[in-house]
This record gives C-alpha cells, structure tokens and sequence, in this order.
C-alpha cells in the first residue's frame, strides 16, 4: 500500500486535504496519510510519497520514491533519498505550476513530465483546478502534486 508523509505546520490542514481528495479519486486505493511530530529525529521515514509544505520549516529525514516540494526549498531535498522530486509553485522552474489564477478556478501548468507511482508518464500540458478563495493557492499546487504523482488525476 502506498503511504503519504506530510511535512506541515500545526494546524495547516494540507494532510487533511490531501487524504479527502485521494479517498474520492481512488477510493480504497487511497494511500495511508501520515503526518510526523514536528521533533521527529529518528530514523528515515519510509513512504512512497513525501509532501513538504510551503509553510514547513523542520527537517525530517525521509526515505522515498518522490519528493513534492516547494521549488527552492533545499533544506528537504538534502535530507531525502527520493529518486524523483516534483516541486511546485509559482516560479518558472517549478515542475507544477499555475498558467492562470483565477478567484475560483485557475490552470495548472505541467512544466517537466512526472512519473507516478505506478509508472505511467504525465506530460507537459495545463488543466483546470478549482481554487477556492479560503486557501492558498501554492497549498492547492502542493495538493495537485501529490494527486498526480498517485495517479489520482487524469490529464
């Protein structure tokens, strides 16, 4: 079974959103969300997929196949041993990114291919997102990762 790691603030609720939305994309195929103590030390956490928040400032040690996080943010990558990361945001070197922000519904922008976990390839190419107005629209970017790295969105 796959697993989720995500790396947030108190109280920021991405691990929540994530897990709701790939319970209604995949169901019971829908990966076990973990979310770590902030003090976490310990040995590598090993997952299929790690989620690094915009907001996260830590540093776990993590052991997984992808790493979604936020573009420029080295201070997860150096503490990974992922053989694929995704980043996201709004800059120009973020593999996920927005094309168009809307108030309600934006364009997200598949700028590099990302391979999901079962091994099946997502080329360049847009798609449209709702964006609520009460989150983050880089919180929604994170999200976008992680449902595509899954397999839980069809472009």
């Amino acid at each position: 079974m796959n697993s989720v790691v995500v790396l947030e603030s108190l109280g920021e609720g991405l691990a929540e959103r994530v897990f709701e939305s790939a319970m209604s994309a995949l169901g019971a195929y829908a990966p076990e969300v973990v979310i770590p103590d902030s003090d976490y030390c310990g040995n590598p956490i090993t997952c299929s997929v790690a989620l690094v928040s915009p907001f996260y400032k830590g540093s776990v040690p993590l052991n997984c196949r992808v790493l979604v996080t936020p573009n420029g943010a080295s201070n997860a990558r150096s503490l990974s041993t992922a053989s694929e990361i995704v980043t996201y945001g709004m800059g120009s070197r973020a593999t996920l990114s927005f094309s168009s922000l809307g108030d309600a519904r934006s364009m997200v922008e598949v700028r590099r291919s990302i391979t999901t976990l079962s091994g099946e390839r997502v080329e360049q190419c847009e798609y449209p997102v709702a964006t609520p107005l009460d989150r983050d629209p880089v919180s929604v970017l994170a999200e976008q990762a992680v449902l595509l790295t899954l397999g839980a969105i069809t472009v």
